[in-house]
């Protein structure tokens, strides 16, 4: 095994402190086989967005020996332990769940229902439709075995796009909600309240749906 680690920089252009404090952590003391570590827009092809830099670490995987991409975007907080959580998940793509930075968070982890995604807040390791890639681990041959672009869609961000493309070759994706992470505003969110907000979308998307439907 052989890691490689990308730090995708959005809006702030910077890293936050935190973040930078578990990358060094993990490079002292997490005992885990990182080959290289690319900084941002920097080191990620120059590129402003987010969706490029993702596609230039893939590009720069596929080009190395690496047998892994860790994806841990600027704004991400996580202890030496969450990466090798992360690790320990053993599957070929593996994410950790952090809330959304907004003033009502939610999981970044979703399941689909009725062709919908949903806000999912599980209890352990646990296979889910998508999430964000704020901290994801994705294996080499997820790569060799989607087409290029990886990270480009049609009217969808980056993670839906990649996501989408996941599930049509045939691979699963898997969350251990064990990993405690820190997204900005908040280090962390309650259990209770990210599972309150997420019912509360629910049952909003489910009523827009419902409303759809009358009106077709």
């Amino acid at each position: 095994m052989k890691i490689l680690i990308a730090v995708p920089i959005g809006k702030r252009d910077h890293a936050e402190t935190e973040m930078i404090r578990g990358i060094t952590d993990l490079l002292l003391r997490g005992n885990l086989p990182i080959g290289q570590v690319l900084w941002g827009w920097r080191d990620l092809g120059g590129a402003g967005s987010v969706w490029m830099q993702r596609e230039f670490a893939a590009k720069a995987t596929m080009r190395g020996d690496y047998t892994d991409l860790l994806f841990v975007d600027s704004d991400i907080w996580a202890s030496v332990e969450a990466f090798q959580a992360l690790v320990a998940v053993n599957k070929p793509i593996a994410v950790g769940c952090y809330a959304t930075a907004e003033d009502q968070p939610v999981p970044v982890t979703f399941r689909n229902r009725n062709g919908h995604g949903y806000p999912h807040l599980g209890v352990g390791v646990e296979k889910i439709d998508w999430s964000g890639l704020g901290f994801a681990l994705i294996r080499r041959k997820v790569f060799e075995q989607i087409c290029e672009p990886w990270f480009l869609g049609a009217d969808i961000n980056e993670d839906r796009a990649f996501f989408t493309k996941v599930h049509a070759a045939g691979f699963e994706v898997w969350c251990d909600y064990r990993i405690m992470l820190g997204h900005p505003y908040h280090v962390w969110v309650s259990r209770a309240d990210m599972l309150r907000t997420a019912a509360h979308q629910a049952s909003i998307l489910a009523g827009a749906v419902e409303r759809k439907q009358l009106f077709h």
